[in-house]
C-alpha cells in the first residue's frame, strides 16, 4: 500500500503558497516543502504558477530541463507527462512550469492552470504544491490548502 494513500482519495490535494506581496518566500517555501514531502514518500508536483517571475526551476536546479510548460499542454503541443520534469534526486518529485521566461500572460492564469491540473485526476499526482500570486478569483470552486508566507523583519 502506498504511504499516506488515505490522504488522497480521488482528486489531488492542492497546497497554494501565496502572498500579495513580493519577495516573501513563496518560491523558497514551495521548493523546500515539496522536497521535504518527497523525502517522506509523498508524490509531489510543484507548479510555479507565478506568471510574473518564474524561478522555481532555477531554485531546484532544473532550469535546463524545462522543454514544455502548461501553455504547451493546454495548446495540445505536448502531453502532460512531457511537461512534468522529474527530479533526479527524488523520483517522486516533479516540477511543472506555467510558462516560458518573459512570456506575457494574464495574472489569473496561474489559478486557472491549477484548477485544470487538479481536474486531470492523474493518479501519479496526488499532491500539488504551487507558488502563486493573486488574483485568486480564478480558483473558484477549487478545494485547496493555503499557506501565506510573511516576512518577520
Amino acid at each position: 500500500m502506498e504511504p499516506h494513500a488515505d490522504l488522497f482519495k480521488s482528486a489531488p490535494t492542492v497546497v497554494v503558497i501565496t502572498s500579495g506581496k513580493g519577495r516573501v518566500g513563496k518560491t523558497t517555501t514551495t521548493a523546500n516543502l515539496g522536497m521535504c514531502l518527497a523525502r517522506l514518500n509523498f508524490k509531489v508536483v510543484a507548479i510555479d504558477a507565478d506568471v510574473g517571475l518564474r524561478n522555481l526551476d532555477l531554485l531546484l536546479g532544473l532550469e535546463n530541463r524545462v522543454n514544455y510548460t502548461v501553455m504547451e499542454v493546454l495548446n495540445g503541443e505536448c502531453r502532460l507527462d512531457q511537461a512534468l520534469i522529474r527530479d533526479k534526486r527524488w523520483t517522486n518529485f516533479e516540477l511543472m512550469c506555467i510558462n516560458k521566461p518573459r512570456y506575457k500572460m494574464p495574472l489569473g492564469f496561474g489559478g486557472k492552470a491549477l484548477t485544470w491540473m487538479r481536474s486531470k485526476r492523474d493518479p501519479r499526482v496526488p499532491l500539488i504544491l504551487s507558488s502563486l500570486i493573486p488574483p485568486w478569483e480564478s480558483m473558484q470552486g477549487l478545494s485547496l490548502r493555503s499557506l501565506l508566507p510573511t516576512r518577520l523583519s
